[in-house]
């Protein structure tokens, strides 16, 4: 075996893994959304309880805000990483057609 069909296999080798993790990514983002999903609705809920008078609207903004500070940093993360899985998705599938092309390169005999 030559030196391109090692590459090869490495390049398609590590492109693979490189879907499996933009896959196992994807879906702790799920998870996470879900989460944020039902935090968020805990939030509003507070919210519209205190939002009956000016008096309480306040107070109802400064118990929730710690949460929706919270909620917010979440969603600033599973923006970050939906960006890098969208990635990791890209460069296994370039990786895995840049060895293929690669390996039927190397099959090639010279003619002479």
């Amino acid at each position: 075996m030559n030196y391109k069909k090692i590459l090869a296999l490495v390049m398609l080798l590590g492109g693979i893994v490189m879907i499996c993790i933009s896959l196992y990514i994807k879906s702790e983002i799920e998870q996470g959304n879900l989460k944020i999903s039902s935090a968020q609705s805990k939030v509003n809920q507070g919210n519209s309880l205190f939002s009956m008078s000016p008096y309480t609207k306040s107070m109802g903004q400064s118990m929730t805000g710690g949460a929706q500070k919270k909620i917010n940093a979440g969603k600033a993360q599973i923006q970050y990483y939906t960006e890098l899985a969208e990635q990791l998705q890209i460069g296994g599938i370039v990786l895995i057609v840049l060895s293929g092309g690669l390996f039927l390169i190397s099959g090639k005999k010279k003619k002479k």
